[in-house]
């Protein structure tokens, strides 16, 4: 990384030891989360950081997913504040890194066991409204994407159905924003309007929610969706798994 001013405090070169450890932003972060500075100072220099050594130490301490959760977002808000000027308070950091956890919880507790086949149903969405459900799959071997997407009115109607092959899908949350924006180009073309939209990926239809607040790898195709969701006059998104959130 170039020796150029840090975007985030504006005063000290950065590198990736400043912006992870001698930045006042990150220092606050890992102050805040109780982590032990001494961690990074003797196993670092100015410039390098022993990222094995860290990550060995967080997981004898059993802090490794917090310790990941605080790195990967002050590296996110430090390319927010250098591509788009916006700059997030520590604390406000750490109230998005306890969200990141409560949700890794969420999404463990709620995976159905292997071999156990989960039935849903259906649900009609009030008069004059459209619901579009999706049902994505994937391979992580040859990143290879699938979805299936129907529109139905209030009785159950078929007014459309596709299906959508992604290649390139480096992981299935990506694979299930991709077929929800496949689902609403689809919306687009056909010109329907009052439409809710329903998935079976909780993670997603958090993150769609969250829009300006989402710390997502893939901040860029949720802005799509939610840019095109209100063109569509989309009503909201729910998850299959009982939580709904709108948009």
């Amino acid at each position: 990384m170039a020796e150029d001013v840090c975007v985030v405090c504006g005063h000290e070169g950065e590198s990736v030891a400043h912006v992870f450890v001698h930045c006042h932003f990150a220092k606050a972060i890992w102050d805040l989360l109780g982590f032990d500075m001494q961690h990074f100072g003797v196993m670092g220099t100015q410039t390098n950081l022993q990222w094995s050594s860290i990550l060995g130490i967080w997981k004898q301490d059993g802090n490794l997913s917090l310790g990941l959760y605080a790195g990967w977002l002050i590296w996110f808000n430090r390319n927010q504040c250098l591509h788009h000027g916006l700059c997030k308070s520590p604390a406000s950091l750490l109230e998005l890194i306890g969200r990141m956890a409560k949700d890794s919880v969420e999404a463990q507790t709620k995976i159905p066991s292997p071999g156990v086949d989960i039935q849903y149903n259906w649900i009609a969405p009030s008069k004059g409204i459209l619901k579009l459900n999706l049902d994505p799959g994937y391979d992580s071997i040859s990143q290879l994407a699938t979805c299936g997407v129907v529109l139905r009115d209030q009785h159950g109607d078929v007014l459309v159905s596709a299906v959508a092959c992604f290649c390139g899908s480096p992981s299935p949350l990506q694979a299930e924003l991709r077929a929800i924006l496949f689902g609403l180009e689809l919306m687009q073309s056909g010109n329907f309007k009052q439409v809710l939209v329903e998935s079976d990926s909780l993670l997603a239809v958090k993150e769609i929610n969250a829009s300006g607040d989402s710390v997502s790898l893939w901040y860029g195709l949720i802005s799509d969706i939610v840019h095109l969701a209100a063109i569509c006059n989309v009503l909201g998104a729910s998850c299959l798994l009982g939580e709904r959130l709108m948009l």
